[in-house]
């Protein structure tokens, strides 16, 4: 179930008229609601308008970015953006080089590579302070968006940190509109750590400075209704979903409004509404596959399976279990390791071609060394016979340290090429890691699904032998069909030691060292609970695996982290993941 903090980002990318024609701000509003018709329409402007400032070029290519990531086209907007950054680099206005770099973090962070996200957004701060510009303005931007990368992260603490940097010059400058934005954020800050009553005070401040704003009134109502659903307040939930799916239904945000009624769908699944949460679900992955935003494809995907598995209609929600396991692989991709490693190996073929450069340089100097010697020799008619026996030993030793030159040139093609070859092994080598990691984890994700097969089989069991009763006449069919399905459940009785076998080729030490952690205190569950933790599974999935509640999966949890001996402060995944 797909449940993101919504936030905003902050992004400003120009103001002012360049031309009677058009107006940035105007074009940059129509990003948001129509971007291929805003591309179009830059490129005739810049077709057409050849008295252009080299600054008004940049500005209007930041605004086609800005329209590419509203469309989801992330290669194209990249693409526009390194035009920006490499074009005239050195003389580039300080305040369009911040400008892109911020926008870079934005669209990694909406595609979750939040390393690159914080390391452009800490790069428009360098520009600022090199530069000396005094910009509150995109100081708040920068600080409001780091914020909000570091929340996805779970790094409540830096989040809260420049969120509060952010809202603070905000109220200096005393402009509403931001800070409304800026106090949702706080409030879906403070409710990602427990604090719901502050949360949802932060969410009506929003809404009191925001209110002639349509996307605060979308986002602060959603957010309302998440808190309340988390306070187990289902009919307030329903009541605030149902205002910012109008709000977002008014403003054309598709975005939203496949959100929104994710929203909804799951809290009818929480009351046990399956049939309802399944219609809605299904709206919801249909707008989600129009805009194609796969992680809300794959939340509604899953979110389908469990309502039609509720609803025991298998097949189909065999289906969505599939889509849902394949998106889910495919945003997992593990392809870090392979680009450290080849970078690493063009490190070292650098180095080694610079060491060939060096060397050339060397050769050359030595060479115009020697015509300077000749020139004198030819000159010193006085010391003719002096200057000669030099020049024949200096002569000889230059001709040795080329001759050493040559073939340390030689020796070190060598290696490059022998590096070359061991570059090609390496990513041999590492394509089939992947492949090897990729096989395990569609086996324990295999292994998953059969236990839940499993429980599948005993439900339909129970169900038919309270059919057979005292009085009937159990006929050889009835019997016949009772062995099969017990059969069935044979298949799956050594579900979980097949998964353990799994789980430590993976993992080989992983519950020895927890074990020892409490000196060999942990049950079988929850060694279970421990190894659903190290493989990043939500509350959701581990309770659908488990097929108890999210609430029993939490209390667990808790009670894990006590016989762990972890602090407050310290989060269980994050503990979990450092045991290997």
């Amino acid at each position: 179930m797909l449940r993101k903090i919504h936030l905003f980002l902050f992004l400003i990318v120009g103001n002012g008229l360049f031309a009677q024609q058009f107006s940035l701000e105007e074009l940059r509003k129509q990003s948001v609601k129509d971007p291929e018709a805003t591309v179009q329409q830059i490129n005739v402007i810049l077709s057409e308008e050849s008295e252009l400032l080299s600054s008004q070029v940049h500005e209007l290519k930041l605004v086609m970015a800005f329209a590419y990531k509203n469309a989801y086209n992330y290669d194209q907007a990249f693409d526009v953006l390194n035009e920006i950054i490499n074009a005239e680099n050195a003389s580039i206005d300080p305040i369009i080089q911040l400008k892109a770099y911020k926008l870079y973090g934005i669209i990694y962070g909406e595609i979750g590579d939040y390393e690159k996200a914080f390391s452009y957004y800490y790069k428009s701060l360098e520009i600022i302070e090199q530069s000396g510009l005094d910009d509150k303005q995109q100081l708040v931007e920068i600080y409001n968006n780091l914020g909000t990368a570091y929340l996805n992260i779970e790094e409540v603490g830096k989040a809260r940190e420049t969120f509060q940097q952010s809202l603070n010059l905000l109220i200096e400058q005393r402009d509403t509109a931001r800070i409304s934005i800026a106090y949702n954020n706080m409030g879906s800050l403070e409710r990602k750590d427990g604090n719901y009553e502050l949360a949802n005070a932060y969410f009506r401040k929003s809404l009191y400075y925001g209110k002639d704003h349509m996307l605060v009134r979308i986002r602060a109502h959603r957010n309302l209704g998440y808190s309340y659903e988390l306070m187990g307040l289902s009919d307030s939930a329903q009541f605030y979903y149902s205002l910012s799916y109008d709000f977002a239904e008014r403003d054309s945000s598709l975005y939203d409004m496949s959100v929104i009624k994710n929203d909804m769908a799951n809290l009818r699944y929480q009351q046990g509404r399956f049939a309802q949460a399944l219609a809605i679900g299904m709206e919801s992955l249909q707008l989600a596959t129009g805009i194609d935003a796969k992680e809300l494809v794959m939340s509604n995907h899953e979110l389908c399976y469990k309502a039609l598995k509720q609803l025991a209609r298998f097949e189909e929600a065999l289906k969505h279990y599939e889509q849902f396991n394949t998106i889910k692989v495919e945003l997992l991709g593990l392809t870090k390791a392979k680009e450290f490693r080849e970078i690493e190996a063009r490190y070292a073929l650098n180095k080694k071609q610079q060491r060939i450069n060096h060397l050339e340089e060397v050769n050359r100097l030595n060479e115009s060394k020697m015509v300077g010697f000749y020139w004198i020799g030819g000159l010193s008619v006085v010391l003719a016979i002096v200057v000669f026996w030099l020049m024949v030993l200096y002569i000889k030793k230059l001709r040795i340290k080329k001759r050493l030159a040559a073939q340390e040139n030689l020796v070190l093609s060598k290696e490059i090429q022998v590096l070359g070859e061991a570059n090609e092994i390496v990513v041999n080598e590492n394509a089939g890691l992947i492949e090897q990691i990729d096989h395990k984890q569609r086996e324990l994700a295999s292994i998953a699904l059969h236990q839940t097969h499993n429980r599948v089989y005993l439900d339909e069991l129970k169900t038919k032998l309270k059919k057979i009763t005292i009085d009937s006449v159990q006929t050889r069919s009835e019997i016949q069909e009772v062995a099969q399905t017990l059969q069935k459940l044979r298949v799956f009785e050594k579900d979980w030691e097949t998964f353990k076998i799994h789980f430590e080729t993976v993992h080989p030490t992983f519950f020895t060292k927890v074990q020892e952690i409490c000196h060999g205190q942990l049950t079988p569950n929850e060694l279970r609970h421990c190894a659903y933790v190290k493989l990043k599974l939500t509350l959701k999935e581990t309770a659908s695996f488990l097929n108890v509640g999210e609430k029993a999966v939490k209390m667990a949890r808790y009670r894990l982290k006590k016989k762990l001996k972890i602090d407050a402060t310290t989060s269980l995944s994050n503990y979990i993941a450092e045991i290997d």
